[in-house]
């Protein structure tokens, strides 16, 4: 007697094992699905039936021999045949078109989350809680074209932070030295070049004044960057705000996003910034306050 010797690979058989077994467990769910999907549509149509049934059962009671038999078999015909009605009409359409939503909502959720998106405001000035911001971070990176009103907006609180020694205030900015700069930010805004470079330079020096009055205060560092802001950005310790700006030469609603650190915006903002700052060149840089000569 002659014996042949099989060499069998076990991670191989483990995995076709494996593969086989998810495969019928798959399946087996599949086949159960459909069958409770049939059972439903089963019981709606044998509803449906017995209603009719019911009903066409009512017209050969005589009225006026067994008034009530007839009237309980006519309501509970019509009974039936309604709810086998919904029922079937529910699971070939309605409960399809649900969980289609359900779904759908879901998915939107997941996105959001994953993103980090907290909040969608219409005003950025007043929707976000910038003074709860300044609050509870140590860090303050910024970078817009000049942001003249959220800084009079804030002037109190960002003074405030300003004075604090463990705070960090990052601040990138528009070259105002760039002519191409200033040439588009003029155009995009419909002010004249002399304008936009007087506001990015008052920007800066804004900023720039918080650590000449408070030389102990916080680390303050102003740049100038030759790219063209295309939204603004504020970047904190754990919570980020990014705003769009429009194409329409005039005052608009723009939406404002409140993001989450460690979400995919956040690391977004953070990263652009870095990249900004990195590449950007230094402002002027601040004047201790002292008596004037």
């Amino acid at each position: 007697m002659r014996f042949r010797a099989t060499v069998v690979n076990l991670p191989e058989l483990c995995v076709a094992t494996h593969l086989s077994g998810v495969s019928l467990m798959h399946s087996t769910k599949w086949i159960v699905k459909r069958l409770v999907n049939l059972s439903a549509t089963l019981v709606g149509g044998l509803l449906v039936i017995v209603g009719v049934v019911l009903i066409s059962l009512s017209q050969l009671i005589p009225q006026t021999t067994a008034e009530v038999v007839h009237a309980i078999v006519l309501e509970m015909g019509t009974a039936m045949f309604g709810i086998g009605l919904l029922a079937v009409a529910w699971d070939l359409a309605a409960k399809r078109a649900f969980l289609h939503e359900v779904l759908d909502a879901t998915k939107m959720s997941a996105t959001l989350e994953q993103a980090g998106i907290q909040t969608i405001a219409a005003d950025y000035l007043h929707d976000i809680d910038w003074k709860e911001l300044l609050r509870n971070s140590d860090r303050l990176d910024l970078f817009f074209a000049y942001a003249h009103t959220w800084r009079n907006n804030l002037a109190p609180e960002l003074e405030a932070f300003g004075r604090q020694k463990k705070k960090k205030i990052r601040v990138v900015l528009p070259n105002p030295n760039d002519p191409r700069v200033l040439t588009e930010l003029a155009h995009r805004f419909n002010y004249d070049q002399a304008e936009v470079e007087r506001k990015i330079k008052e920007s800066a020096q804004f900023f720039l004044d918080l650590a000449a009055a408070t030389p102990k205060g916080a680390s303050v560092a102003c740049r100038y960057t030759s790219a063209c802001p295309l939204l603004s950005m504020y970047v904190f310790d754990n919570q980020a705000v990014l705003t769009v700006y429009s194409h329409q030469k005039k005052r608009v609603w723009v939406p404002t996003f409140l993001l989450l650190k460690g979400k995919s915006m956040y690391t977004f903002l953070e990263a652009e910034f870095e990249c900004l700052y990195e590449q950007g060149i230094s402002s002027a840089q601040p004047t201790p306050a002292g008596p004037t000569p």
